[in-house]
């Protein structure tokens, strides 16, 4: 994976995987971002602002878990 944004429907998880989540208001922490990552966006219908972290997390996992899952998107 490197640098860059991807929806979370593109992207194939790699068997070993660090998953790193941040909160909207900080993000992840700045140092932790100067390694080698691959920035991900969760894609969302209606009108709602955003997910929180946990519910992040949730839909990455399972993605990662069920990477031949088709979303509804």
């Amino acid at each position: 994976m490197g640098n860059g944004v991807l929806a979370h429907n593109e992207i194939d998880f790699p068997k070993r995987v660090a998953l790193m989540i941040g909160n909207e208001r900080q993000g992840v922490r700045k140092t932790l971002l100067k390694l080698p990552v691959q920035t991900v966006r969760i894609s969302k219908r209606g009108r709602g602002e955003s997910l929180n972290a946990a519910m992040a997390a949730t839909v990455l996992m399972d993605r990662m878990v069920f990477p031949g899952r088709k979303s509804r998107e």
